[in-house]
């Protein structure tokens, strides 16, 4: 891969170093509005002031697994059966020498896409992921970089099966968030003894419903989908720090780590947004380009599928396999109705931005690639 670096790598000391060991913590059900960033800097071990983070970020689905897939492959992915490509984050890291380890505490994710990691374990329980994650780190050969993915499933699941009552949810959901924060924090502790610079990200795999909606708890809105997204840098400097406006999600993260070691083509980085949805936000962080990463986001949930912008939200039920219609999506208005409560979509159409909305994501779906990965059994 030396080739490939000195082709990429820009000429700017400002860059993180070039072979950083990488820890990436994705935990289900942890709500942007959940914790704030002192507290979440403070559950990594890092200072606020030593973060990247991006308040507008967005999972890529309400259901964790989904949202896992399409991390590690740059993409929404449609088809949960189908694993990664060739050229995406695992096998790429893989190829320049990474040790790579994955733990899993649903075991979905390890069945899946275990292969492709050099160690991969199953653990149920938190005491048993906080005791993977240490064997795991503390398994990695000496000499090599090593890239850790923690995927932890077990606070994504719905709570309002008993009730929809908001005041009962939120209660529920704060003892949850505190086992949920103390698990990060030994997970994040347990993999930070390195002789090389760390890179560790904080990336939400959903959030959760809380009683916003009581009438419609599976839909993708905002609860569901908004988290917390944020990295910081230890043990070496290079990392760009502050707030990024811009709409980001999780396929964005494979490409971006990619772009920081140098691991892609100009051609590959070329074709973002295009061959598939993910995107490096390695120019926007560092001020190499300017405007939005992303117009609109393609973001999946329970029988749906979802299309957002800074100021629109359309929401479109999805029947097998990934087939939409316009009759019956639903569109709001985020600047006059941000808890999504007020559908305009019913009675007198969708209007020009929720048709182009719907127009976007259907010519989306309708490539050959997203046909060719779309099952026809399955929806989402």
């Amino acid at each position: 891969m030396v080739w490939l670096r000195l082709d990429t790598r820009r000429p700017d000391s400002a860059r993180i170093p070039s072979s950083p060991d990488i820890v990436i913590i994705h935990p289900a059900g942890l709500r942007a509005d959940s914790l704030s960033m002192t507290a979440a800097a403070a559950d990594l071990g890092l200072a606020e002031d030593e973060l990247l983070h991006w308040p507008n970020a967005f999972a890529q689905s309400s259901d964790e697994l989904r949202s896992a897939l399409s991390l590690l492959s740059g993409d929404l992915t449609l088809n949960l059966d189908r694993k990664p490509g060739p050229a995406s984050l695992v096998p790429r890291l893989r190829e320049s020498g990474y040790f790579t380890a994955l733990v899993d505490d649903s075991g979905l994710l390890e069945r899946r896409v275990g292969s492709m990691f050099e160690v991969a374990e199953s653990a149920t329980g938190t005491g048993a992921l906080v005791a993977a994650t240490e064997r795991l780190w503390s398994s990695r050969p000496a000499g090599k970089p090593a890239f850790l993915m923690a995927h932890i499933a077990f606070a994504g699941a719905p709570l309002h099966d008993d009730t929809t009552n908001a005041s009962e949810l939120r209660t529920g959901y704060l003892k949850r968030l505190a086992e949920l924060r103390g698990v990060i924090a030994q997970v994040s502790q347990s993999s930070s003894r390195s002789s090389r610079p760390q890179l560790v990200v904080l990336l939400g795999a959903s959030g959760l419903e809380l009683g916003e909606h009581p009438e419609d708890t599976e839909a993708p809105f905002d609860t569901h989908l908004r988290v917390p997204f944020l990295m910081g840098l230890r043990g070496a400097s290079g990392l760009p720090l502050g707030s990024q406006p811009s709409l980001v999600q999780s396929a964005d993260l494979g490409p971006t780590l990619l772009d920081f070691l140098d691991l892609r083509t100009r051609a590959e980085q070329r074709q973002d947004g295009e061959v598939a949805v993910g995107r490096s936000l390695e120019p926007s962080s560092h001020h190499w380009s300017s405007g939005p990463v992303h117009e609109v986001l393609y973001l999946a949930g329970a029988g749906h599928i979802a299309v957002r912008s800074m100021e629109w939200k359309l929401i479109s039920p999805v029947s097998r396999p990934w087939q939409i219609s316009a009759e019956t999506s639903r569109i709001y208005s985020l600047a006059e109705d941000p808890g999504e409560h007020k559908a305009l979509g019913t009675d007198s159409g969708l209007g020009p931005m929720g048709l182009a909305m719907f127009t976007g994501v259907q010519s989306w779906l309708n490539r050959p690639v997203a046909v060719a990965q779309s099952p026809s059994g399955e929806a989402p």
